[in-house]
């Protein structure tokens, strides 16, 4: 009887905490979850709100941001890492050799994908973006009305800019992210 009665208090708990939520109150939350089922409670809240803070009042998308993340990550705190030959010359008495090794090494940080030169050109702390969702998210609409600006030729579509300057990877990200707006 013990088995039976655990699994349906859990049951009982999880689901009247995602009905109690009112879609047309917490959009942003809905779509986080609607994209990532599995997504804590308080992780999904917190991340909604965080969109929402900074995309209010200055014409940004929240939408747009959640989909973004959710084809740059799948809406998950990561650093894409790659390796990476790095080369070296270690001189003695003898003269000079140069020598190789492969090294791994983080080429993009947070949910939003911030590529290594995007954090050198901007003066980005990659500690914080890494470990802040506050700080995330707010490079990532900072970014992204830089790029606006940057391609505003394009329209409705500037926004892609922040992907990439090539007409084709641009066209190529647009379908890809809107597949989750």
């Amino acid at each position: 009887m013990i088995r039976f009665l655990i699994p349906f208090t859990l049951l009982f708990i999880s689901i009247p905490v995602f009905a109690k939520i009112d879609c047309n109150k917490h959009k942003i939350y809905c779509k986080i979850k609607s994209l990532k089922p599995k997504m804590p409670y308080k992780e999904a809240m917190n991340l909604s709100n965080v969109v929402n803070r900074h995309s209010k009042g200055k014409g940004d998308n929240p939408m747009l941001a959640i989909a973004i993340a959710m084809q740059e990550t799948g809406l998950r705190k990561i650093s894409r890492s790659q390796k990476i030959i790095q080369f070296s010359e270690e001189c003695g008495r003898e003269g000079c050799l140069e020598t190789w090794a492969v090294v791994k090494g983080v080429t993009d940080v947070c949910m939003f994908q911030f590529h290594v030169q995007t954090i050198l050109n901007y003066d980005i702390d990659p500690i914080k973006l890494k470990n802040d969702i506050n700080y995330c998210v707010t490079w990532h609409f900072k970014l992204m009305r830089i790029k606006k600006k940057q391609c505003k030729s394009l329209g409705s579509k500037s926004w892609s800019c922040y992907h990439s300057s090539s007409k084709v990877l641009r066209e190529q990200y647009v379908e890809l992210v809107e597949r989750y707006l």
